[in-house]
């Protein structure tokens, strides 16, 4: 059996129930490889079907790089920030010791007698 008319479909789910199909013929020359020749018409459907799709998400990847520098720029401004509250808050209890007599109360009224508010 000698082929003559190849043809190759794809059909690509592009999401939300969207499909996209492509579909190429090819004549095989006399002479020429059968395998071979179905092995280019694929490699060509499965190319041609993606190139849009591919283009958006190669612009996807750039886009979330760019987000995921500025991020990681922020965690490290934020990380000097907090070194430097850090410093600040060791600083601040290492010059100042809590006094023990220093009990806060109510001061209320100058009465002795605490009964008498009753």
């Amino acid at each position: 059996m000698q082929v003559k008319t190849i043809s190759y479909k794809r059909v690509l789910n592009i999401g939300n129930y969207e499909n996209k199909h492509l579909e190429l013929f090819g004549e095989v020359l006399e002479g020429e490889d059968e395998e071979e020749a179905i092995s280019r018409l694929m490699e060509m459907v499965e190319r041609k079907v993606r190139e849009p799709r591919e283009s958006e998400i190669v612009a996807l990847i750039k886009n979330l790089e760019g987000r995921a520098s500025n991020l990681r720029e922020q965690i490290s401004y934020l990380e000097e920030k907090l070194g430097q509250l850090k410093s600040k808050e060791e600083q601040s209890t290492s010059l100042q010791e809590p006094d023990p007599d220093d009990i806060p109360f109510d001061s209320g009224s100058s009465n002795d007698d605490p009964t008498k508010n009753f």
